[in-house]
């Protein structure tokens, strides 16, 4: 008989059959978890009787419909690119400095290098690279709104902009995606092109039409088990102990070797075992040219799986973060 509840609140239908997967293996390391798996769109997340247990609910999301009657709720939430980098600070994590920019901005010379990237805060705007560009540190510090070309993103949201220090990771442009369930890693891949950028030279003309991002059809995404990469991952992860899943960008420059986390993602939106919207990551990995796009998908997931045993190793966390924290 069950002695305590966890709630696991998943961000919809496709992600539905990675839950149940992972409660079984839940109950099986610890049967007296009773463990419900719900969308967010489910009100009635447990019945009168079931909520008498002690709970813990770990949603993968900030907004769901359903009534949480007792018990600690850990949740995914959005936190803006300064938040979070102020929270890397305080928890001594090496990122890139940043500032806010607006004209008239000046950058201290050592903290922010020769060439600075200039990023949008919202994260729709900068994902696949959106609005992400590179300036030499001198220009940039000169430039005003109308020195942008009016169809530049900036335009858009004046306030939502910020200035990073370019960390050169080399002409592949490799990123390493490591995501995480409190702190453990459940996979961990390489990002890089199979194009070279082009040197980091030229005129500021040139400079600012550089491609610096990990973006596009010409990139391959390999699985990868550098320790030190996965010990920044864990890291990161517990320095956000109340949001459940990260999906953080880490980079190495290429001159001295050393890591920096860019951001990590904590809307929660980075279950790419089998989101609709990251297919496509999943039949590259797969090799879906090659095997056609159902089985390469296919592939890709069951790669991503067995690289840690991602689902073991989520029920292991669940059953001791239920342990420690259902009430």
């Amino acid at each position: 008989m069950a002695d305590c509840n966890l709630v696991l609140i998943h961000r919809g239908p496709e992600y539905l059959r990675d839950f149940e997967q992972i409660a079984r293996r839940i109950v099986a390391i610890d049967p007296k978890i009773a463990v419900t798996a719900v969308g967010p769109r489910v009100k009635s997340v447990m019945n009168d009787a079931e909520w008498q247990l002690p709970t813990l609910t770990v949603a993968f999301l900030a907004k769901f419909e359903g009534s949480i009657r007792r018990g600690k709720v850990l949740m995914n939430r959005q936190i803006h690119k300064p938040g979070q980098h102020r929270i890397f600070a305080e928890a001594g994590l090496p990122s890139p400095p940043i500032a806010h920019f607006a004209p008239g901005l000046k950058l201290d010379p050592f903290l922010f290098g020769e060439f600075v990237v200039l990023k949008p805060i919202d994260p729709n705007f900068a994902s696949y690279g959106r609005g992400v560009q590179l300036f030499r540190r001198r220009r940039i510090e000169t430039m005003g709104w109308q020195d942008f070309p009016p169809a530049h993103f900036i335009h858009r949201d004046r306030k939502g902009f910020i200035v990073q220090r370019f960390i050169d990771i080399g002409p592949m442009i490799p990123l390493y995606r490591v995501l995480t369930l409190f702190g453990e890693p459940l996979y961990c891949w390489l990002a890089r092109e199979k194009v070279p950028r082009p040197p980091i030279a030229g005129t500021d003309a040139e400079i600012e039409n550089l491609r610096i991002t990990n973006t596009g059809d010409f990139r391959e995404r390999i699985r990868c088990n550098d320790g030190d990469v996965l010990d920044l991952g864990r890291r990161v992860g517990h320095a956000f102990p109340d949001i459940p899943l990260l999906g953080m960008d880490i980079m190495r420059e290429e001159r001295t070797g050393k890591l920096f986390v860019l951001e990590c993602n904590p809307g929660g939106n980075t279950w790419h075992f089998s989101s609709k919207m990251t297919a496509g990551i999943r039949q590259q990995m797969g090799g879906a040219s090659l095997v056609g796009e159902r089985k390469g998908e296919l592939l890709g997931r069951q790669m991503l799986i067995d690289q840690f045993g991602a689902f073991d190793r989520a029920a292991e966390v669940l059953v001791r973060k239920t342990r420690e924290l259902a009430s």
